[in-house]
């Protein structure tokens, strides 16, 4: 680890004393706002202070603001470097820099990003708050190059395999009525969700909150209320800036709920994902 932090200081022309220059200016800190006593500042075995947990996260969820209004709170001051980060930087709707869970946080585990996304975030000079999409970079994946269904299928890899499952997080509800099938999903904020390929056409209604939402054309943040068409053959990945209620609304042949997920949708084989990771993978249960 603290040879991936020479490599970093390296790569980027940074000497540990500038570092720590950074680190003591007390003129751009401020403490951290109300609301976020789950986070607390101690001795790190990674490199002098770091911040820690009192309560556990799942990937996705926001833990803390590190910069507001260009003053840094605690996390954006005494987040340690790490190669392998359970955390990263995002920008949120405000401007603001907020810490983001991207692997399951235990209680009184010491939260780390990686200071090349960190350096990234600040010379992007643009919103990152889609940050699935660095999900696989924290992993050690590379998917610039990748086509959107390819991204889709290494994110969702990942979020099965690498990250807790989400799936108690959503509450699904059926209605079938008169060949009509709508399948309502509730969300809460700040977690990523995958779906299956669709194999027909069929309306979507996004009746409260706000998603970034990808597909093979592109990314698109969409807000309540939003109803729109939808092709078959599409495979979507998505982060909940709010807690959201989407539905989709499908003609179907019958009223048996596994009869009509076998007409509908299309699970799709994701396992060539594994090759990409060379160390031994750790699947979750």
């Amino acid at each position: 680890m603290i040879d991936d932090y020479q490599a970093f200081l390296n790569e980027y022309g940074l000497t540990e004393e500038y570092v720590q220059s950074l680190v003591q200016n007390e003129s751009d800190q401020i403490p951290m706002p109300e609301g976020f006593e789950h986070i607390f500042v101690n001795f790190s075995d990674i490199e002098g202070l770091g911040l820690f947990t009192v309560s556990s996260f799942k990937a996705g969820q926001m833990i803390a603001p590190a910069r507001i209004n260009g003053m840094r709170t605690p996390a954006g001051r005494f987040t340690n470097h790490s190669p392998t980060p359970n955390a990263i930087f995002a920008i949120n709707d405000f401007n603001d820099l907020v810490l983001i869970a991207i692997k399951p946080i235990s209680v009184n585990e010491e939260i780390t990003i990686d200071y090349r996304q960190a350096m990234e975030i600040n010379d992007a000079g643009f919103d990152k708050i889609y940050n699935f999409l660095d999900i696989p970079k924290a992993h050690g994946i590379d998917i610039s190059s990748m086509s959107n269904r390819e991204k889709i299928d290494v994110i969702e890899w990942i979020i099965m395999n690498k990250m807790e499952n989400i799936v108690d997080d959503l509450k699904i509800t059926n209605y079938i009525n008169g060949g009509v099938y709508a399948r309502e999903m509730k969300a809460p904020a700040g977690i990523v969700i995958t779906g299956k390929i669709h194999e027909h056409d069929h309306i979507n209604i996004l009746s409260e909150g706000e998603i970034s939402v990808m597909t093979d054309d592109g990314m698109k943040r969409v807000k309540a209320p939003y109803t729109f068409e939808s092709k078959s053959g599409i495979r979507r990945i998505g982060y909940t800036h709010s807690d959201i209620t989407w539905t989709s609304i499908h003609s179907v042949t019958n009223d048996d709920i596994n009869e009509i997920e076998k007409e509908l949708f299309t699970i799709p084989n994701i396992d060539w994902v594994s090759d990409l990771f060379k160390s031994d993978i750790e699947v979750l249960t």
